[in-house]
């Protein structure tokens, strides 16, 4: 029978038919995305504005430079001056302290200048610290980017697994529903062959059997009847068949179609994924740049303090040098004609202006000295750094390896170890040279003398190269090259396609060093020297697709170099060392003539208080759409 006579699968297909395209797949969209990258890699606009403000800083520090002039030859010319105006027949004594009121005069004004000079690089010192505070939000925002693009491709792959699924299950329906048709039609086709054959043996009974013709017509019509009843059922489950396998075939084109949407949105979040691993390279490639050129200012701009600082801290001494010969020439002047009013003045002014150099010279020392110590700190914790990083060289435990059971070579034979490694044939890694005398314990492969240059150029912590013939071995690091080969290697970076091309030039030698599947195969070395680890605690190497993008976790020698750069010289710091000096010693010959001139003993904390560091504030982080107020830039 048919449909008519199966009700129940007629109904469970109209069932399934109805709720199988129920499923829905959640796909992501990576526009936000992308102008969220955008947002990331743009500079502040504070960071812009920083040089414009310098340069404004340096026109007033040209102008109050271009204003100053030769005080004590000036205060000279004026002391002579107002001598010969005089006319009159003046004492030695007298003529001391016109000439000690002219100098003090021009030592004021000197002063004065210098301290302007001291507060305007103050100003420009304290608005490179607070530009160089203020750069570590991008990082962060860029690696939220990449953890966002790992979401989306966890969603995608989910849903391409239920798309899978779904097209099993539709096929499985199919393949029933086919089956159960084709046996119902193949029933009826062999009932009505059946009745053919009947009909013709009836027909020659016909002919035979004449007396029986009526009855033979009524089974003939009846059996006619019956066969284009099942003729017609036939055909309606032939058309029904048609109707379910086009059915069919829509949905599973449907699903291909979402499928490929999928991956095509799947390929774009990958491509999203790069993008993001790329936006923070950028980001902190800048951020590493803008540190050097604020590291340099800010060297160059404390130097240019200490002198400025020591130059202003010698007008205050002349100054002062100058009110205590008023004070002395005035207690030493008894002329009787002169007048006491005029000689309480003379000693009055002195003493003021003594006091004022002395207070003014503190607080501007105070505020400088502040940022000068900063710098020395910096400057001494970038050195101890620095070193740290060029000694650490990993150790690699040999009686952890032995516990394993591997055949260790003691250092005594290395030149034996590597005569049988050379006996049986060794090559560059990088070009395939078979003339090898240099090896990178990092991977446990071998160099030429051309292709060590360039690893030595990498950096130790991206390859530590040796000499075969001339450096001493330890057994952690025979231990290594044992564990690696050159041909181990060459084996694992054919799994990379992007990796497989001769790194010839230096940007290739540093991609491929520096990519994922280089980490990878670094830490399993590591891992596997150490010999009593976990075997589920064995690195796992990146995919395909990721293993040739950078690791974000090591870099190349350029970032050494940045830091090298923001590091002082040699020369830069000789020179250091003499402003220090030179401000230190005018500092002493300050407190020397303050006890000169007052009869009292000072120290430096006399002279600036008590310094109390200020705490370092935090960068404030402003979002990509919103406005920066004006007073975040440059705090007072």
């Amino acid at each position: 029978g048919g449909s008519a006579n199966n009700p129940g699968l007629a109904a469970g297909s109209s069932a399934f038919m109805a709720g199988a395209g129920a499923g829905t797949v959640i796909e992501p969209k990576c526009g936000s995305w992308a102008k969220r990258a955008v947002a990331v890699i743009k500079r502040s606009w504070h960071t812009e504005a920083l040089p414009a403000a310098l340069r404004v800083l340096d026109r007033k520090l040209a102008a109050l430079a271009a204003q100053g002039g030769q005080p004590e030859e000036g205060a000279e010319a004026s002391a002579a001056a107002s001598l010969r105006s005089s006319g009159g027949a003046m004492s030695k004594v007298a003529i001391r302290a016109a000439l000690a009121k002219e100098r003090l005069k021009s030592r004021t004004v000197s002063a004065e200048r210098y301290r302007q000079r001291t507060e305007l690089l103050c100003d420009a010192v304290a608005r490179l610290e607070a530009a160089e505070s203020a750069g570590s939000n991008s990082i962060e925002q860029a690696d939220k980017l990449l953890n966002d693009a790992d979401d989306m491709l966890l969603t995608l792959d989910i849903g391409v697994k239920e798309l899978i699924v779904n097209q099993e299950d539709l096929k499985k329906d199919e393949d029933q529903v086919t089956k159960a048709l084709q046996q119902q039609i193949h029933s009826i086709k062999e009932t009505a062959s059946s009745r053919a054959v009947r009909r013709s043996e009836l027909e020659a009974k016909r002919q035979q059997l004449l007396m029986s013709l009526e009855e033979v017509d009524m089974q003939l019509n009846q059996i006619n009847e019956e066969t284009s009843t099942w003729e017609r059922q036939a055909k309606e489950l032939e058309g029904k068949l048609q109707e379910q396998r086009q059915h069919y075939d829509e949905m599973i084109a449907g699903s291909f179609c979402r499928q490929k949407r999928l991956a095509d949105e799947k390929l774009r979040a990958a491509t999203c994924k790069e993008c993001a691993h790329t936006a923070l390279d950028v980001v902190r490639r800048e951020e590493d740049r803008r540190l050097s050129e604020l590291a340099v200012q800010l060297r160059r701009r404390r130097a240019d303090l200490r002198r400025t600082c020591a130059a202003y801290l010698r007008e205050e001494r002349l100054c002062m040098e100058a009110a205590g010969e008023c004070l002395q020439v005035s207690t030493q002047n008894q002329n009787p004609g002169s007048s006491p009013d005029a000689e309480n003045d003379i000693i009055l002014q002195a003493s003021t202006t003594l006091q004022g150099a002395w207070r003014s010279a503190g607080v501007v020392l105070r505020r400088a000295h502040l940022l000068m110590e900063s710098f020395q700190d910096q400057a001494h914790a970038e050195g101890a750094a620095g070193a740290a990083e060029a000694t650490a060289i990993p150790a690699v435990p040999i009686e952890e390896v032995e516990k394993e059971g591997q055949d260790v070579p003691a250092a005594q034979d290395a030149d034996a170890f590597f005569e049988r490694e050379s006996a049986l044939g060794l090559e560059c890694v990088d070009c395939g040279l078979t003339d090898v005398d240099w090896a990178t314990v990092t991977y446990g492969a071998y160099l030429c003398m051309d292709c060590a240059g360039r690893h030595r150029g990498l950096g130790v912590h991206l390859s530590f190269v040796r000499s075969v013939s001339m450096d001493r071995w330890t057994p952690e690091q025979l231990a290594r090259m044992r564990l690696g080969g050159t041909s181990k290697f060459q084996r694992f970076l054919d799994g990379y396609p992007e990796l497989r091309i001769t790194p010839r030039t230096p940007d290739l030698l540093t991609a491929r060093y520096t990519s994922r599947a280089a980490s990878y195969y670094r830490q399993l070395l590591d891992f596997r020297c150490q010999g009593d680890g976990d075997p589920a605690d064995e690195p796992q190497p990146p995919p395909v697709s990721e293993g040739h993008l950078p690791d974000p976790s090591v870099s190349a020698k350029g970032a050494g170099a940045a830091g090298a750069s923001m590091a002082p010289r040699a020369d830069d710091a000789a020179a250091d060392e003499a402003d220090i000096k030179a401000l230190d010693e005018e500092i002493e010959a300050l407190l020397g003539v303050y006890k000169d001139c007052t009869g009292r003993a000072a120290t430096f904390q006399d002279l600036v208080g008590t310094i109390a560091k200020p705490k370092p504030r935090p960068a404030v982080a402003y979002p990509a759409s919103s406005a920066v107020p004006a007073t975040a830039a440059i705090p007072n």
